[in-house]
């Protein structure tokens, strides 16, 4: 499931992708209808293109997996790379039920989350670190050791090469 979202009076783009896991359930209408989230990927991007959105599709969605997404132009021609597209249109949508509500539900948790850890205040700078720390925590909630969690952390610093930040600092900018 793919969506865009822009929020606040200083909008911010960002496009999240979320994989769904079947589970059981007994509610006949369930508003996630019986998935869950079970990982995400998120990424700021500067503009809704065609070329932005298809470099996140490859990027992050294995070839041959179907996408259920909005009708949004910059989509288009996304089956020629190797998926599957199903279109839900958000303006004929009847209720919420049809309306990509686990993408829904995983922005949410994104906003809560910054609301909560930083008080809403993120700098535009920084916004790519803070998704993929909230993406990193997410997709190993389920982890049945949790040591491994910082294992992983200090295993991915390592083996990358030492940076100054002033390097990275003028680099980005």
């Amino acid at each position: 499931m793919l969506s865009t979202q822009k929020k606040t009076s200083h909008p911010k783009l960002v496009v999240i992708a979320v994989q769904l896991e079947k589970i059981k359930t007994d509610k006949p209408h369930d508003l996630l209808r019986g998935y869950r989230l079970a990982k995400i990927r998120a990424k700021h991007i500067e503009n809704a293109s065609k070329a932005e959105l298809h470099s996140f599709i490859t990027d992050n969605i294995a070839t041959g997996s179907t996408l259920y997404r909005d009708d949004w132009s910059g989509y288009s021609n996304i089956d020629e790379a190797g998926y599957t597209s199903k279109v839900v249109k958000m303006s004929e949508a009847e209720d919420d039920q049809e309306k990509l509500p686990h993408v829904h539900l995983a922005i949410s948790l994104i906003d809560r989350w910054i609301l909560g850890t930083y008080q809403g205040s993120i700098d535009e700078f920084h916004l790519q670190a803070y998704l993929e720390e909230f993406t990193f925590r997410f997709n190993r909630k389920t982890s049945h050791n949790r040591g491994w969690l910082f294992y992983r952390l200090v295993q991915g610093a390592m083996s990358t090469a030492p940076h100054k930040y002033e390097d990275i600092v003028t680099s980005v900018k």
